[in-house]
């Protein structure tokens, strides 16, 4: 009998958008100081939840709480995405479902809600 997995609940911070997440340093392209800091916040915040990386397919549910109504949906999807592979998961083509909703009804409180639940 295999124990079943829980499903994952995070309350973060608003990631950097993805326009802010790399830049061309020396003809290379690479990660961005504020990606990297997002990256280490969000690592740091799986580990003071204690989340263990969930296995196979799963399902994503992102509320997106913006400070103002300005931002592309897709925007900060890729840095919030690559910032929970290795606490969340092992990468993020586990993800077989995924649903984003933008909201304006707290501007004084933005945040990024994320649910994943596995598929099997």
């Amino acid at each position: 009998m295999t124990d079943k997995q829980k499903d994952i609940l995070l309350v973060l911070e608003v990631p950097p958008s993805v326009n802010d997440s790399k830049a061309v340093v020396n003809g290379h392209l690479v990660k961005t100081a504020k990606h990297r800091a997002y990256v280490n916040y969000v690592h740091g915040v799986c580990l003071v939840e204690r989340i263990k990386p969930l296995l196979g397919e799963l399902s994503m549910k992102i509320r997106w709480y913006r400070e103002a109504k300005r931002g592309d949906i897709d925007g900060r999807l890729k840095t919030l995405l690559d910032s929970l592979t290795g606490c969340a998961y092992a990468d993020d083509s586990q993800i077989a479902d995924l649903r984003i909703t933008r909201l304006d009804t707290e501007p004084k409180n933005p945040r990024i809600i994320v649910t994943l639940e596995p598929l099997n």
